[in-house]
């Protein structure tokens, strides 16, 4: 998510691009913005970049793509990897994470081996959903469910209390087969 600030300077990109048709250099964002140096406008190139906004090419000194200016395509990034998946028709101010199925835990919910999983991070109706959890330093999709006051974790094979809710990601909100 942005800062107001950072969301300000985010949509003068956008609205320079529509302008133009062509991404902002340094010195166009410089007349937009009227900062003094070029500091201000790096930092917050860095982190819309790091936040995957957009895509910036220092030796270029122009933008080399805005991420997020098309409201129906969404960058989904994997997680531990430098790779994406972009998808149309999810929610833009939601945060979303891929990862790989690697197990057949899951082949009760459906889910093959070597499926994507597109992840919301949300802790909102998770109940008797599958969610993405991080416990002892490994990723897993496990179900997720309440009874008589307990919190379980289950998959194919087994059953687990959930041991914080800071361990849960978010839900499995999309499930791409990966032939």
């Amino acid at each position: 998510m942005l800062t107001r600030k950072q969301e300000e300077f985010y949509n003068l990109l956008i609205k320079y691009y529509e302008d133009n048709l062509i991404y902002p250099s340094l010195l166009d964002i410089k007349n937009m913005t009227n900062y003094k140096s070029y500091n201000s406008i790096y930092k917050y190139l860095k982190i819309l970049e790091l936040k995957h906004f957009l895509e910036y090419n220092k030796s270029s000194k122009r933008i080399t793509y805005l991420l997020k200016i098309n409201s129906k395509t969404t960058r989904v990034y994997f997680l531990d990897e430098d790779n994406y998946i972009e998808l149309t028709n999810l929610d833009n101010k939601k945060e979303y994470v891929a990862i790989h199925a690697h197990n057949n835990r899951l082949t009760n919910y459906c889910i093959k081996n070597k499926d994507i999983l597109i992840i919301e991070k949300t802790l909102v109706n998770i109940d008797n959903k599958l969610v993405l959890v991080y416990i002892s330093g490994k990723y897993r999709v496990l179900k997720y469910e309440k009874k008589d006051s307990y919190c379980y974790l289950s998959d194919n094979y087994s059953n687990y209390f959930l041991p914080s809710f800071n361990c849960i990601i978010g839900k499995v909100k999309m499930v791409i087969r990966n032939i």
